[in-house]
């Protein structure tokens, strides 16, 4: 499972930009399941999952 941000964006000067929020945010109860990718600023629900459970 990957969690994180696509990039990191940039200023005028080619420098990273701080601060900025860049992370998924994942309520209570959410399942992810393996061989999920949430990147970027994403919003899961309570109770939703990602992925696919196999079995």
């Amino acid at each position: 499972m990957t969690l994180g941000a696509k990039s990191f964006p940039l200023d005028e000067h080619g420098h990273p930009r701080k601060g900025l929020e860049r992370h998924p945010i994942l309520e209570d109860e959410v399942i992810a399941y393996a061989g999920a990718s949430i990147l970027g600023r994403v919003y899961q629900g309570q109770g939703s999952s990602i992925g696919q459970r196999f079995g």
